[in-house]
């Protein structure tokens, strides 16, 4: 049984006249009469009742065209879906992100990309940089908010924020009186950090800034994710060089100050496979782009 016999059929029910169903569908009666014997026959039983003046729908025509108009329209979403999903309209977009993305530029894109796209559904983790650049890897994620830079060079990365880095200290240390701090002050001070693993390219840039202060950092004590860190500077466990977006975390214990002299910057870039032509991610990519660009 073909889409068309259906089609064919409904039309006739509908009108319950062979010539004017004929008309409609762009065709010959004779055809036309032929095709609804032939699926009549295939089901081996009559769905119409025919005589010289009228045509009538038997018991099973009418629970028949119940059914076939549900097929019709249920092959018709099929298609349109098909269409859509095609064009990045319809779908589920596996979206990596870092925590500080939540803390600001994330949300308002995804507000954003639901208002232009709203059938796409997005799916969030929560992911460090590194364990994003395995996912994107394995397929688990399709795009990723990360802090570059990173060791693989097969991802695309594109910077979509730029922020500078600060350092924050317990609101009574001797330096938080300081409208600004040289890093070179902080060489006796133990460090709040999280883990290298975290993110190696950002680890190594603040080890690098304070070997170009003079010193080698300390580091007193490891944390996941800038609120503990937050929290542990405020509870006196050291000092730290956080992104200025921290500030939005709002804690009366700890004190936020600029660096002196070139400050460095804390980037937050988009990373997906080169070789993903999804339209969808196309869609997500650059609605990304145009809300940063606004921001």
């Amino acid at each position: 049984m073909e889409l068309r016999h259906l089609r064919y059929f409904i039309v006739v029910a509908e009108e319950l006249h062979f010539s004017r169903a004929a008309e409609i569908l762009h065709m010959a009666q004779p055809p036309l009469s032929q095709q609804i014997q032939s699926l009549e026959s295939e089901l081996g039983i009559p769905l119409l009742i025919r005589t010289k003046r009228s045509v009538q729908l038997t018991p099973a025509g009418k629970a028949f065209l119940v059914e076939a108009r549900k097929v019709i329209a249920q092959t018709e979403r099929a298609i349109e879906a098909a269409h859509q999903a095609h064009n990045g309209l319809l779908g589920q977009l596996d979206i990596g992100f870092v925590g500080t993305a939540m803390a600001e530029i994330l949300p308002i894109i995804l507000k954003a990309f639901r208002e232009r796209y709203p059938l796409i559904t997005t799916k969030l983790q929560n992911l460090v940089t590194t364990d994003q650049v395995q996912a994107l890897r394995e397929g688990l994620i399709e795009v990723g908010f990360i802090h570059p830079p990173i060791l693989d060079t097969t991802l695309k990365l594109e910077v979509i924020s730029r922020e500078q880095l600060v350092a924050v200290l317990p609101a009574n240390h001797p330096l938080a009186s300081q409208e600004s701090i040289d890093l070179a002050q902080l060489r006796d001070e133990l460090f709040v950090l999280y883990p290298r693993a975290w993110n190696i390219g950002l680890f190594d840039q603040i080890i690098s800034l304070c070997q170009q202060a003079g010193f080698s950092m300390r580091l007193g004590q490891e944390a996941l994710g800038w609120e503990s860190i937050i929290s542990l500077v405020a509870a006196g466990f050291g000092v730290s060089i956080v992104p200025a977006s921290s500030r939005l975390l709002r804690s009366l214990d700890v004190a936020y100050r600029p660096l002196q002299g070139a400050a460095p910057t804390f980037d937050l870039a988009l990373a997906w496979l080169p070789d993903n032509t999804s339209p969808l991610l196309h869609n997500f990519l650059q609605t990304a782009r145009e809300t940063a660009q606004g921001l």
